[in-house]
C-alpha cells in the first residue's frame, strides 16, 4: 500500500470505511505479513509499518506496531487516507470499488491518474483532462457527461470500470518490466488481484454503504 500524504486532512475529519468496501479490501490485502522482497516491509491488511507512523500524528488510539492494527484502526485509516481523498463516494457504482481498491494499493494520486489516463482514452469529445491525479470537478464531471452520452448509462459506467482495470494491468506490467528484481515477483498477484477485483465489482451485489 502507498503511504498517505498526512497534509491533506485534519483531525476531524475521521470516519469509517463503508462496511462493503472494509469487506472487500480486507479479503483482498490479508492479514499479517512480511515479504522478504517487499520493500514496504511487513504489513498488516495491506497497511506497512510506515502508513501506521504517519497515520497516528492524526488518527487517536492507533497501536504503536502493525502487527497490533485492529480492523476497527485499519478502517479508519482507509477511509481517511484513501476513501475520501480518492473521491470514491462521489462515484458510480461499480467504478467507485475498483478506484478505491487502486487508491489503497497504488496510491491516491497515481489511482487519480489512471482513472484520468482511462477518461482521456474513451472520451475525445472534450478536452483531454489534465492527469495531475486530483480526482475533483473536471475529473468526476467527465465520468458524469460520459456515462451519460450513451444509450445506456449502466453500461457507459461499466465501460470505464473495465477501461479502469486495464490501465492498472498496464501500470503493472510497466513496474515489473521497469524493475524486475523488486517487482516481477509480486506481478502475478497483482493480475490476480485485478481479477479478483473485476468479479466482486462487476458480479457481486452488495451495499455500498
Amino acid at each position: 500500500m502507498k503511504n498517505p500524504k498526512n497534509t491533506a486532512f485534519r483531525k476531524n475529519e475521521e470516519g469509517m470505511l463503508p462496511p462493503a468496501f472494509l469487506a472487500y479490501i480486507l479479503r483482498a490485502e490479508g492479514g499479517y505479513a512480511n515479504h522478504p522482497k517487499d520493500p514496504g516491509g511487513a504489513t498488516r491488511y495491506g497497511i506497512t509499518q510506515k502508513t501506521l507512523e504517519k497515520a497516528r500524528k492524526l488518527l487517536q488510539d492507533l497501536p504503536e506496531s502493525v502487527r497490533h492494527l485492529s480492523v476497527e484502526g485499519a478502517s479508519r485509516m482507509f477511509y481517511t487516507f484513501y476513501y475520501v481523498p480518492a473521491g470514491c463516494a462521489l462515484l458510480p457504482q461499480p467504478l467507485d470499488l475498483v478506484h478505491f481498491d487502486g487508491a489503497v494499493h497504488c496510491g491516491v494520486c497515481r489511482e487519480g491518474k489512471l482513472l484520468q489516463q482511462t477518461l482521456n482514452r474513451l472520451d475525445s469529445s472534450g478536452r483531454p483532462l489534465e492527469t495531475d491525479g486530483l480526482v475533483g470537478p473536471r475529473t468526476l464531471e467527465r465520468v458524469r457527461s460520459f456515462a451519460e452520452s450513451g444509450e445506456n448509462r449502466n453500461s457507459r459506467i461499466l465501460q470505464v470500470t473495465q477501461g479502469l482495470l486495464l490501465e492498472r494491468m498496464e501500470f503493472y506490467g510497466t513496474l515489473a518490466r521497469k524493475n524486475p528484481e523488486i517487482y516481477g515477483v509480486f506481478l502475478v498477484g497483482w493480475l490476480k488481484r485485478l481479477e479478483r477485483l473485476h468479479h466482486a465489482a462487476l458480479f457481486t451485489e452488495a451495499p455500498r454503504n
